[in-house]
């Protein structure tokens, strides 16, 4: 088993790939900016893993937001 830090850590590092992802960031950008390839970023949350949920993803509107919260 892996030091707990370090496995904090890389849990981390993936909640903020996803959330650049999320905010439109690509791949290709994503893995220059930590100095790796492409794939590792692809890699890093396995087979259609985060990277094609994030893309899919749209935010809500506030209008959205506005009408949710009318409901609750």
């Amino acid at each position: 088993m892996a030091d707990p830090i370090v496995e904090e850590l890389i849990a981390i590092k993936r909640l903020l790939v996803y959330g650049l992802l999320k905010n439109g960031m690509s791949q290709q950008d994503v893995a220059a900016a930590l100095g790796k390839d492409q794939s590792a970023v692809s890699r890093m949350f396995g087979k259609g893993g985060a990277t094609k949920r994030a893309a899919t993803r749209q935010p809500k509107s506030k209008d959205a937001e506005t009408a949710e919260a009318a409901d609750a």
